[in-house]
């Protein structure tokens, strides 16, 4: 079953608060984990999503050593955009892992709130996998 999300129609309108202070907090050759802080009003907040995408270079390529796609992140499914997406439904689980990536790649990662049908404005993050030696 797929759910439609929407980004709040009001820019000010405050229901899905945006997830504050996210970081990188550890990349390896094939994962990168990120955390970030509960919303300060958690009442409007359902679910968190993470959306883990290859970054394009400047000349539009991706940033990866093969032409292979990235193959899992925990609890996650991948999409044919070459996207990793991970919906959390625990409001106290706030970190996320993607695994199978690859090294020496850089990625964009975009954290959202969730609220029902709606969620929040992304707040993105940019990390790179290590080269293997």
């Amino acid at each position: 079953m797929n759910t439609v999300f929407t980004e709040p129609q009001n820019p000010t309108d405050k229901t899905i608060p945006t997830v504050p202070d996210a970081k990188v907090d550890r990349t390896t050759e094939t994962a990168i984990t990120i955390s970030w802080n509960k919303p300060d009003d958690t009442e409007n907040v359902s679910a968190y999503r993470v959306i883990c995408t290859v970054q394009e270079n400047q000349e539009g390529n991706t940033e990866k050593e093969n032409g292979d796609q990235p193959t899992e992140a925990s609890g996650s499914k991948e999409s044919a955009d070459e996207a990793l997406e991970m919906d959390i439904d625990e409001l106290d689980v706030t970190t996320a892992t993607f695994s199978g990536l690859h090294p020496g790649s850089s990625y964009v990662l975009d954290i959202f709130s969730v609220h029902e049908k709606k969620q929040s404005k992304a707040v993105s993050l940019e990390a790179s996998t290590s080269k293997f030696l």
